[in-house]
């Protein structure tokens, strides 16, 4: 019993230095429009057994004290020595229900957008709220950034969930239909060359951005043929090159207006092309049962 004890401990132990070693380099590859951090934390709080949530509050909070410390001058040290022991909790309180509420693989699937649309919006509230009560930076507490900020964090989830569910779900007995290599393969080439002709400098911003959106389109056609594992693998996808055309990494306070267009088209085709992968994905499990 004693030994089951100690293997825990060095399990969190370790647990707690890769979160808190993650956290900071997807830190480095974010920022608010794209928060991948969100993601990590959406992740953990959702799939990590409650033994080992202790650990997660330890390394969130030591993330959130690298980077904010050294800010403590310019803003005040509540904010700075406070808020890191307190966000990671408050955002967990959400995903405790979320998780009493869906509690098996496949309705976590199902309810993901809905799962991840709510942590978006409850942890962007609640890191808001820490700036404005601690004395943080206040200046960015408005409801145009709560819903930049949202939308960030909505996608970041999306960027790290979604990868992880198809590897848990990789060997789950629902039915698959062939050629999936075939079919992610010419739907990533379609993804690439529309990328590219939108990345030609002499388009008009108008119609660089209806090209960018017609990266959906790719993304419909794997949903169609695969379900939800077609929707993920498509998103993913789209949501990592969208993220390559952000001209800024880590930088507080920069905004990209016209990406920000074209990560709130992919959020919302994200959301709908999730259900409806979810639907067919279960429309192939009936046509099998029925044989």
């Amino acid at each position: 019993m004693e030994d089951a004890k100690w293997s825990d401990t060095a399990k969190g132990l370790v647990l707690s230095t890769a979160y808190c070693a993650s956290f900071l380099g997807a830190w480095c590859l974010s920022f608010d429009q794209w928060y991948l951090p969100a993601g990590l934390r959406a992740l953990s709080l959702l799939f990590v057994p409650y033994r080992y949530w202790p650990y997660l509050f330890a390394g969130d909070a030591a993330a959130l004290l690298v980077i904010r410390v050294p800010k403590a001058e310019q803003y005040s040290v509540w904010w700075a020595y406070l808020s890191p022991f307190l966000l990671m909790p408050l955002v967990a309180s959400l995903a405790l229900v979320l998780r009493n509420k869906f509690k098996t693989d496949q309705e976590k699937i199902r309810w993901l957008p809905l799962a991840a649309l709510s942590i978006a919006v409850w942890s962007s509230a609640l890191n808001m709220a820490l700036n404005y009560f601690l004395f943080g930076p206040r200046a960015s507490v408005t409801l145009s950034n709560l819903y930049k900020f949202s939308v960030g964090d909505y996608l970041g989830i999306l960027m790290v969930v979604l990868p992880f569910m198809l590897f848990m779900r990789r060997r789950s007995r629902q039915i698959t239909p062939q050629h999936s290599v075939r079919d992610t393969l010419i739907a990533a080439t379609a993804i690439f060359v529309i990328y590219c002709v939108a990345a030609i400098p002499a388009l008009e911003i108008d119609f660089h951005q209806g090209l960018l959106m017609l990266m959906i389109l790719p993304v419909v056609g794997l949903t169609f043929r695969h379900g939800w594992r077609g929707a993920a693998i498509g998103i993913v996808a789209v949501n990592l090159i969208t993220a390559m055309k952000l001209p800024y990494m880590n930088t507080p306070g920069t905004y990209d207006a016209e990406m920000f267009v074209i990560q709130q088209a992919l959020a919302i085709a994200a959301t709908g092309l999730l259900v409806l992968g979810t639907v067919i994905s279960d429309l192939f499990d009936k046509a099998r049962a029925s044989g």
